[in-house]
């Protein structure tokens, strides 16, 4: 029953392509990212005509797509990323059919991790390590301008209330405990290729 899909940061597709893979019925999919060239890469690399890919920010959604009544609104590994949740929430509620569904996943480490002096330092010193010199200017304005992804996490027990306060109804959630070391995890968050729009990431 579902046909017809919104997908929040789709980032360069492979995500899409997956969504199509697993729900080979759906009839038309809205993939909407926020780097242009993120949605160049995807559309260089998937041609699928059941696909439009739309460069906008997820808090315009009810601007970005037109279409009004749709299955399945997804966002895999994005949440976190959006500043006003509530906001793209209730957007995708009134985009939904009255039985469709939104779907996410996401992550949360315990105890407010960016909040954590002793972390904060060691993702600096990840990105010092990181960043070659000739990006540090560029990292520096673009955080300026609030160019670099804001980034929040949620307990599943907020995403519940917060899902509950946006008019959803039968909210399901499942928490998987995983043993995260924390360099690494700052390592791999920097390093996703969305982090510096257009720059991909890398060690030296």
């Amino acid at each position: 029953r579902i046909h017809k899909v919104i997908e929040l940061g789709c980032g360069i597709g492979e995500t899409t392509s997956l969504l199509l893979q697993h729900l080979p019925q759906i009839e038309e999919i809205f993939s909407v990212d926020i780097s242009r060239e993120a949605i160049q890469r995807a559309r260089d690399s998937e041609k699928d005509d059941r696909i439009q890919f739309i460069i906008g920010d997820a808090h315009d959604l009810s601007k970005l797509v037109s279409y009004i009544e749709v299955d399945l609104v997804v966002a895999l590994n994005t949440v976190h990323l959006l500043e006003d949740k509530g906001k793209v929430f209730m957007q995708a509620k009134e985009m939904l059919k009255e039985d469709g569904l939104i779907a996410f996943n996401t992550s949360y480490i315990k105890d407010n991790h960016w909040e954590n002096q002793r972390i904060s330092l060691s993702f600096a010193k990840q990105l010092l390590t990181i960043l070659r010199a000739d990006y540090l200017h560029l990292a520096e304005n673009l955080q300026r301008a609030r160019l670099l992804p804001y980034h929040k996490q949620l307990t599943s027990a907020a995403y519940t209330e917060l899902l509950g306060k946006c008019g959803f109804v039968s909210i399901e959630s499942k928490v998987v405990p995983q043993t995260v070391v924390i360099d690494d995890y700052l390592l791999g968050f920097f390093l996703d290729s969305d982090i510096l729009p257009g720059i991909e990431g890398e060690v030296r």
